[in-house]
């Protein structure tokens, strides 16, 4: 399974399958990733699946916060996302370009309201 994610500075939102229908997940889940240094809020949603996380971006990185939820048993790379050549990439290649897509939506956004 592919994982979706979406980052803006200072937020995530991540699918996280283990977090599905599973309110004690979802509450260990939020108990976990509370206690990172940097992180400043975090919701898990047992009815969607989908965890999200305030932080501060100076402190701590959106990869750290996945790597996080890795190591709370969450299946983040499980799954393979082929490629128009036909080659397979791990979901970590991925999460870097998608990362890269939000760091440039951000910068455009922030340059057309600098021009207003």
């Amino acid at each position: 399974m592919n994982i979706y994610l979406h980052v803006l500075d200072g937020r995530l939102r991540i699918k996280v399958p283990e977090v599905k229908g599973a309110p004690l997940k979802a509450s260990k889940v939020m108990e976990d990733l509370s206690k990172l240094h940097g992180v400043t809020y975090v919701q898990a949603n047992p009815t969607t699946g989908s965890v999200l996380v305030l932080f501060e971006s100076e402190i701590i990185s959106s990869e750290q916060i996945v790597q996080a939820l890795r190591q709370t048993g969450c299946r983040l790379d499980s799954g393979i996302v082929s490629t128009p050549g036909g080659a397979q990439e791990g979901v970590g290649q991925r999460l870097a370009e998608t990362l890269l897509h939000s760091v440039f939506e951000a910068a455009i956004q922030r340059a057309i309201l600098s021009l207003i």
